[in-house]
């Protein structure tokens, strides 16, 4: 069944590396780009085939389909996301592997050597895994993450494939290729961290969500967003580690904070991640965390005042430091001049007083 429905949701919408035929130049150096281009379209070949392999191996494992549907997860988002299974044996890719180059199979990053032998032997990086397709804008496959079913190689819960010239963490950023439309749509985004979050989600009728492969939120991976709407909501789990990730969330885009964008920060209840908020509280409950997230002010002015004890001239201080580090990121305009403002308040100091304190005059 999730074959078909994947054939249905996906039917026309593959994209292959395509190049220009070159023409005059040096001889040599065309070889060269030539046999670079080979590789890069072998690569993404490879990489669409040991997607369609996991797919297969998913419909083929009642383990594998019963983990997803006890976290919630049914065939129609499956199919959307393309999700797959990497089967718990060491070679289980051979198969796929044959007919293609050296080179292409190395830069997919679908092999590890045992032990970092370079010339020990070689099985799949993948094992005993669910398998979540990340797709540049486009639609190509640049990368998997894997998720843990069983402890049989569950050295990690999560991880990725290496970093390489096709899969750079940092500047993807998970389900944009999917939510594109929606966001484009609506004018927003939701950010959010885990593959499943997303999935979950999308699958409850957020259409406009999108993950940042479990790291820490990138100035390259905003503005993939930003590039199709003004619009961010950072939306990360409700303990500590989220926390964490809303401030560095909020520290990445205050250089980006022009006006015209807006950057919002929603929390979660303790013990909730978006996922299990929409399974557990409702949909309803999960948007309303949504809409009442914190503007772009409210959340800077939260985290410069955090622990400040504004009575005490030591917490004024402590609370202009932090402010002069902020202001320093912000471009010229209207978060800049109102962040002035609160600290001027806060910490009963004139503007002009903090102007030569941050270093400089609006």
């Amino acid at each position: 069944m999730i074959q078909d429905i994947y054939a249905a949701v996906h039917a026309g919408s593959g994209r292959r590396f395509q190049c220009n035929a070159m023409a005059g130049g040096d001889p040599a150096s065309q070889g060269g780009q030539a046999s670079t281009v080979r590789v890069e379209e072998q690569v993404d070949e490879l990489l669409e085939a040991a997607a369609q392999h996991y797919r297969k191996a998913l419909q083929a494992s009642t383990r594998a389909r019963q983990y997803l549907a006890g976290r919630g997860i049914g065939d129609v988002a499956i199919a959307h996301y393309g999700l797959g299974y990497a089967r718990p044996v060491w070679r289980d890719l051979r198969e796929v592997l044959r007919g293609f180059d050296a080179g292409a199979i190395e830069a997919s990053g679908l092999l590890v050597n045992r032990h970092g032998d370079a010339q020990g032997p070689r099985f799949d990086r993948f094992r005993g895994r669910i398998m979540f397709p990340i797709r540049s804008l486009d639609g190509r496959i640049r990368g998997f993450g894997g998720r843990a079913v069983g402890d049989e190689f569950a050295r990690a819960k999560y991880f990725n494939s290496p970093e390489s010239e096709g899969f750079r963490k940092r500047e993807l950023v998970y389900g944009l290729h999917e939510a594109q439309d929606a966001i484009r749509a609506e004018g927003h985004a939701v950010v959010m961290e885990g593959y499943i979050d997303v999935i979950g989600t999308a699958q409850a009728g957020f259409d406009a969500m999108v993950g940042t492969l479990g790291t820490a939120c990138t100035s390259a991976q905003v503005q993939s967003i930003l590039d199709l709407a003004p619009s961010i909501t950072f939306c990360f789990d409700g303990d500590e580690a989220g926390q964490r990730a809303t401030l560095r969330a909020l520290w990445t885009v205050l250089p980006m904070a022009i006006n015209g964008r807006s950057f919002r920060f929603a929390r979660l209840p303790a013990g909730h991640d978006p996922h299990s908020m929409v399974r557990g509280e409702g949909a309803a409950a999960f948007a309303a965390c949504v809409e009442r997230a914190d503007p772009l002010g409210k959340a800077l002015n939260d985290a410069v005042g955090q622990g400040c004890e504004l009575q005490w001239a030591e917490g004024r201080a402590r609370f202009a430091a932090r402010a002069a580090q902020a202001w320093r990121r912000l471009p010229a305009g209207q978060e800049r001049e109102a962040l002035l403002e609160r600290t001027a308040y806060a910490t009963k100091m004139s503007a002009s007083e903090l102007l030569d304190y941050f270093g400089g005059r609006a």
